[in-house]
């Protein structure tokens, strides 16, 4: 568990589940840091970053396989793992473009998801252009398209009329996959009619 964009989600699956459900997160590296309010959810993590923290999970997923589980851009290998274990339908959520980091991972990772197509699960986008560039690199498979939600009260309560567009942001990592290259073009192509408008970008990476 980090706390990137897809980690930060589950805080949101906790404030609305919170006393319904019996929630668990579980972490295939040793986390070394309190990530959520462990009075709301179990967090279950492997003992090692290895082949036995795979097998650990695999048990784990054993004992839970009637449970309802949501995979966050885990890769094909932990859904594989999942299938396998006897969860009949878990849930696979794409958050990005970037779907291996070097050229060999590309022919393991993509007989997996292959592995994986042969098995009944159902895998979302939080975009169209996330999704088209799975189809088109991994499997063309079928996927729905769920956007990342925000809490738009944080904005209609302080809502005035705006009367012209003076800034535009950017937050995130700065990595390849996050495609900061495409806020840029939609950056140029807007201030064309609003020729004082400001980008502003911020992150690391």
């Amino acid at each position: 568990i980090g706390m990137g964009g897809a980690e930060r989600s589950v805080v949101h699956y906790i404030n609305r589940f919170n006393g319904e459900r019996e929630l668990n997160t579980y972490s295939l590296r040793p986390i070394h840091r309190k990530v959520y309010d462990e009075n709301k959810i179990f967090v279950r993590e492997s003992s090692e970053y290895s082949w036995k923290g795979y097998l650990e999970y695999f048990h784990y997923c054993r004992k839970f396989r009637h449970h309802l589980f949501h995979l966050l851009n885990v890769g094909p290998v932990i859904l594989f793992l999942t299938l396998i274990a006897g969860n009949k339908s878990p849930i696979y959520h794409i958050h990005g473009t970037l779907h291996w980091r070097k050229p060999y991972q590309k022919w393991y990772l993509r007989l997996f998801w292959w592995l994986s197509s042969w098995f009944s699960f159902r895998i979302i986008a939080n975009s169209k252009h996330a999704a088209s560039i799975f189809q088109k690199e991994v499997l063309p498979l079928n996927l729905k398209i769920i956007y990342n939600g925000i809490d738009v009260l944080r904005f209609t309560q302080k809502r005035h009329q705006r009367t012209a567009l003076n800034k535009m942001a950017y937050i995130g990592r700065l990595q390849n996959g996050k495609n900061v290259d495409k806020v840029i073009e939609l950056f140029e192509s807007v201030a064309i009619e609003f020729p004082a408008l400001e980008l502003h970008i911020a992150g690391d990476g």
